[in-house]
């Protein structure tokens, strides 16, 4: 079993291989599954998992069951933060 460091450093690795993809490939762009995911860093759903969540709860990644994970396009500015 992998030591916790091990994981926090490989969710890192996935994490910081996640941000430059949604960089490369921009809105709209699915990234691999799951699995490939899984296969290409050699880890468990659950590292992947951890590393994807960020991105998904910032809104910048949108993921949904079966059809796969997409980047999402950037937010409209609020009516509040427009500047007048």
């Amino acid at each position: 079993m992998n030591s916790p460091s091990a994981r926090t450093n490989r969710r890192e690795e996935v994490a910081d291989w996640i941000a430059a993809e949604i960089k490369r490939l921009g809105p709209g762009a699915k990234l691999p599954s799951m699995r490939a995911m899984m296969l290409k860093f050699s880890t468990s759903q659950r590292v992947i998992e951890a590393a994807l969540s960020p991105f998904v709860a910032e809104g910048r990644l949108i993921s949904r069951r079966g059809q796969g994970i997409v980047i999402a396009s950037p937010a409209a500015p609020d009516a509040d933060e427009a500047v007048e």
